[in-house]
């Protein structure tokens, strides 16, 4: 049994990371589906919809796996991704300050930022 415990049992932190899952599963399927209208509504540059997919695959991916983890509750792994979502949103902040990347993008970071300090905070309450 891949979960042994439910949504009530898991830990404050875990819930979280579910929780950032699910946007980022939605997020993943949305450009999968429905690439252009995604980069339109998010004001992003256009690309390649293939790319846009692969993006999507990727944020599908990534989703999953922070599915997976949270409903095991597997702490290092949570903990892992606080640190991954802030470099993703300093990521995203650079490549914004360097001109790659329009100030449209910041959001896109932003909410993995607020996901990773919302996951830190329960984090640090479960101590």
């Amino acid at each position: 049994m891949l979960f042994k415990q439910t949504y009530v049992d898991m830990s404050r932190a875990a819930k979280t990371l579910l929780a950032f899952a699910v946007y980022v599963v939605l997020l993943g399927v949305a450009l999968l589906v429905a690439p252009a209208t995604v980069i339109r509504i998010l004001r992003l540059p256009e690309i390649a919809t293939g790319w846009a997919r692969v993006v999507g695959l990727l944020a599908l991916v990534i989703g999953v796996y922070d599915f997976v983890a949270a409903r095991a509750d597997v702490l290092p792994y949570i903990r892992a991704s606080v640190y991954v979502r802030i470099g993703f949103a300093v990521g995203i902040a650079l490549l914004v300050v360097s001109g790659e990347m329009p100030v449209a993008a910041l959001p896109i970071g932003a909410i993995d930022l607020g996901g990773a300090l919302w996951t830190a905070w329960a984090m640090r309450g479960a101590r």
